[in-house]
């Protein structure tokens, strides 16, 4: 597996933490916060933090380090096509990013390189990552999941839901007794076989029943080879508490022989699943395994708890690698109308080019419908030792954003998959280095 940075394996685990606060209550019925609709209402977020320890420095240093920090403001803006993102300090903007993403790739532009744009889509990077030298692309995955895993789950429950009414006579229904230790009772048995010579058409099934987001995304680029077979058990009613499936299937050149295994319960107080998943290569040897559980409750005083771990280890032909990721969060509401939330996350990771990695990060906070106040504990390295963060004071606004409607003005345009690595190089330091030049004219303003 491919080598990842210390500093890209915290900042993907602080934005699946930030996921995690932000999206899994949203995945079911307990909510916390309202669930955002970017289409409808775009939202502006401002972030700020201080800090009052940090292990590699004294405390003299870490104070200097906070009261710089205290003048840096991070705003974002999410709308459903992109995100802007800004650097302010003392209230003033040093530079703007936008990035934008639609089916054929994404396009950024900057304020620290203007009167251009610049697009990516066939590398898949996008095109920030392109300049930047960063990777997001789904060959450098290193087994982390993203912001949307739950999503996938809330829309598969809703696939195999509609699949009985989409697959008609194709799918044989049975009337079977099955009692799932912890899900419940099933009475009902769906089956859904389809033979090699049509195995595209499983894949067919799936995408009429699915409904459009994340899964549909990964669902329209799949094929399938050979036999498949999908299990469904659910109450007289139609409630599906355990899913099934074996087959080949995957992208053109990673095709791999899937065993999957999905326990589901849902109710309007507590929503439970176990999911695991053999996924070796279906043409070389090796193995590839996944687990995933998560509980999440809300009792009769509105307070949630919610309990994730998620393991995957892979012996592959390109190496070893593993990862396990625990991560737990409770919300209590208070009198005074705000949320006192804790949450917690630890993450492991081993591959065979790298020593092994701990990361772990303990967070408080305060929140109302728009505003989290809390502090944050974070530790990251190596797992015989790391760097600890203390005590890291933050403050988060989140706030309906106008849309634009002023027009764009139009921009040339160039395509980072295909410009020379050296070009590109010029690029990316002309960049960082209009970053730190904005960065520091205003340093050098500061009282």
């Amino acid at each position: 597996m491919k080598r990842h940075s210390r500093g890209h394996a915290l900042c993907r685990t602080a934005a699946l933490l930030l996921a995690l606060l932000l999206l899994m209550p949203q995945s079911t019925a307990l909510s916390i916060l309202p669930e955002p609709d970017l289409q409808e209402q775009p939202l502006s977020v401002s972030v700020t933090v201080s800090v009052s320890a940090y292990s590699p420095l004294d405390k003299t240093r870490t104070g200097w380090l906070s009261d710089l920090l205290s003048y840096h403001e991070l705003r974002l803006g999410l709308t459903a096509s992109g995100t802007t993102m800004a650097i302010a300090v003392d209230g003033s903007e040093a530079f703007t990013v936008s990035l934008t993403q639609d089916d054929s790739g994404s396009t950024v532009t900057t304020s620290l390189l203007p009167d251009r744009a610049f697009s990516a889509g066939i590398s898949g990077q996008t095109a920030l990552d392109r300049l930047l030298g960063t990777s997001s692309s789904l060959s450098d995955n290193d087994l982390l999941p993203d912001y949307n895993s739950l999503q996938l789950l809330t829309d598969g429950e809703e696939m195999v839901t509609a699949l009985e009414r989409i697959a008609g006579d194709r799918m044989t229904v049975k009337k079977k007794k099955h009692a799932i230790n912890g899900y419940g009772t099933c009475t009902r048995q769906l089956t859904l076989t389809v033979d090699e010579e049509e195995a595209n058409e499983f894949g067919s099934l799936l995408i009429a029943a699915c409904p459009y987001g994340p899964l549909m995304d990964i669902l329209v680029d799949i094929n399938y080879s050979g036999d498949q077979s999908l299990v469904i058990l659910t109450e007289d009613d139609g409630t599906v508490h355990k899913v099934t499936y074996e087959g080949i299937c995957g992208e053109d050149g990673n095709m791999r022989r899937y065993k999957l295994v999905w326990l589901l319960s849902r109710s309007d107080t507590a929503v439970k699943d176990e999911l695991t998943s053999t996924m070796p290569p279906a043409s070389s040897s090796g193995s590839d395994t996944l687990t995933f559980k998560r509980s999440e409750s809300l009792d009769s005083k509105g307070a949630f708890t919610g309990k994730y771990t998620y393991s995957r280890s892979a012996n592959l032909r390109s190496g070893k690698s593993s990862v396990k990721l625990e991560a737990a969060l409770t919300g209590k509401p208070a009198d005074d109308g705000t949320t006192a939330v804790t949450g917690s996350l630890s993450l492991d990771t081993d591959d065979d080019d790298s020593e092994a990695q701990h990361l772990s990060f303990d967070l408080k906070a305060s929140l109302n419908s728009t505003t989290w106040v809390g502090t944050a504990e974070v530790s990251a390295g190596q797992s015989s030792g790391g760097n600890t963060l203390k005590a890291a004071d933050f403050r988060i606004s989140i706030e309906p954003a106008a849309a634009s409607a002023s027009m764009e003005p139009v921009l040339p345009v160039t395509d980072l998959d295909k410009i020379s690595d050296q070009d590109l190089l010029e690029l990316r330091t002309e960049l960082l280095g209009n970053a730190a030049q904005q960065l520091v004219a205003r340093w050098m303003m500061l009282p």
